[in-house]
């Protein structure tokens, strides 16, 4: 059954310097585009799939925001998934350092790409 998200209120909001992007599911994935004729890398999994560049410097599943409801600290979190790995306020995030809290108006940059993240309370 597909669901209605014109309504749905954004989950949270990636600033980049020519559009926003309101992520309506989580865990949201980014990446590099497919080639043509290619699925998407991450059709056969739950969330969204934001396709960021067709570089190399970007990898297809390079990093993925998700909501953690448990344990001490609940909150928006990212992973870096890519051996290029990420920059989270200025700090490198590489695979084996695991998840990173973000922040409201934490930068992201992925490859050539940077942008802010806006949590739901700041999102207008």
């Amino acid at each position: 059954m597909m669901m209605d998200y014109r309504n749905q209120p954004a989950l949270l909001r990636l600033v980049f310097n020519e559009f926003n992007f309101d992520a309506l599911d989580l865990p949201l994935w980014m990446g590099r585009l497919p080639k043509p004729g290619k699925e998407m890398p991450i059709q056969e999994q739950q969330g969204t799939f934001l396709p960021l560049s067709a570089s190399k410097n970007v990898s297809r599943k390079h990093a993925q925001i998700f909501w953690e409801g448990f344990g001490p600290y609940p909150g928006h979190y990212i992973i870096c998934e890519s051996r290029n790995g990420i920059r989270v306020n200025d700090q490198i995030l590489l695979p084996e350092y695991g998840p990173m809290r973000l922040d409201d108006r934490s930068r992201i940059q992925i490859g050539d790409h940077a942008f802010y993240v806006l949590l739901p309370s700041h999102i207008v």
